[in-house]
């Protein structure tokens, strides 16, 4: 009999769509290899992606209260209990070897009861908050390592750093690319949501700075006012609503305006010189990590950010400048191309096929 995993993960217009992306690139690696594979999700929104993708999934099928304003907390008890509840027959059913959870609303209570639906509990994590009580802790970002997980010096499984990157097979074998002598396509995504519409902010600031580029704007599946940004599209600015094959639009252009999170990795997998903005606090190590490497440049936190503000003008014009030679993006894309190898889901699955084996 195959072996079974079970992944809880969540997507929506106000927690984005990168858990859930994440976790379906994983997913495909861990079905390849054989595995029964298997979806819990709560939201619309990020059910029905995975459903897209192929997979088997469980829906709650409800909207996100409206009243969340958190960018993330920690053991909210009051969705946690109905939450378990909820799952539970499903666990049961499916009787997983492993539960794969990617989800920040977890307390040590909720992983207790997880456990007892498995084998081998695996957390997804970006944040090294606390010691959480699983099997195996996964961070694939560039900082993990200096996350200080150590000092909980306890017998959990640590798979941490860029070799365990979850980037998709279409970030994979990328050719090797050389800069331009001028900038002619500019990418600016911030997401599958935009709540503070960046988009418009940014497309303004760059129309600015380089009037005589051509746009190419990413509006993600979770954005609002959909149909209002189609009237955007002109000779020089391009729409794209919710692509399949993001790493096509990357190629065609010479530097990215984006948030932070795990885009960056797919614009360095591609070699594009980015200017990195945090949509949300718990973006900040990754940009702030890959802006001290030299793999990006960080413009800052995008609150009081305006296309019309003096001030917003100024800086991104400082920021811009530090990227627009030829010299410098193709010193930023040779190091973004050596990043990934392309090959950390294979690594994940076989440590957790390991782990289960002992």
């Amino acid at each position: 009999m195959n072996k079974r995993i079970t992944f809880i993960t969540h997507g929506s217009k106000q927690l984005g769509m990168g858990h859930v992306m994440r976790c379906c690139s994983l997913a495909e690696t861990f079905r390849q290899s054989g595995w029964e594979v298997f979806f819990i999700s709560k939201f619309y929104l990020g059910g029905n992606f995975i459903k897209q993708k192929g997979f088997s999934v469980e829906i709650l099928e409800k909207e996100e209260p409206q009243e969340r304003c958190e960018e993330f907390q920690f053991g909210e008890e009051k969705e946690l209990e109905p939450d378990m509840a909820w799952m539970s027959p499903f666990l049961l059913e499916q009787n997983p070897d492993v539960i794969f959870l990617d989800s920040y609303n977890v307390n040590s209570n909720f992983f207790k009861k997880l456990k007892s639906f498995t084998k081998c509990l695996v957390y997804l994590d970006d944040l090294a908050a606390w010691d959480y009580q699983v099997d195996i802790i996964l961070n694939p970002n560039v900082d993990a390592e200096e996350k200080g997980y150590t000092h909980f010096h306890n017998q959990k499984k640590y798979l941490l750093g860029s070799k365990y990157n979850l980037l998709r097979e279409e970030f994979s074998n990328l050719p090797k690319r050389e800069a331009k002598k001028e900038i002619e396509n500019i990418l600016i995504t911030t997401g599958a949501a935009d709540p503070k519409n960046m988009t418009r902010v940014f497309l303004e600031l760059c129309q600015s700075v380089c009037p005589k580029a051509v746009c190419h704007l990413i509006i993600g599946n979770a954005f609002q006012r959909q149909e209002e940004w189609k009237k955007e599209k002109s000779h020089n600015v391009r729409i794209y609503q919710s692509p399949k094959a993001m790493s096509e639009i990357m190629l065609q252009c010479d530097i990215a305006i984006s948030a932070g999170g795990s885009t960056l990795y797919e614009l360095a997998a591609c070699g594009i010189p980015t200017l990195a903005f945090l949509y949300s606090e718990n973006q900040r190590g990754v940009v702030e990590y890959l802006s001290q490497k030299e793999y990006l440049s960080n413009i800052g936190d995008c609150k009081g950010f305006s296309e019309r503000d003096t001030n917003t003008l100024e800086h991104f014009t400082t920021q811009w400048s530090k990227m627009v030679s030829q010299e410098k993006r193709q010193m930023i894309m040779k190091k973004q191309q050596n990043l990934f190898d392309g090959a950390g889901t294979q690594r994940v699955v076989k440590e957790i096929e390991e782990f289960l084996e002992m």
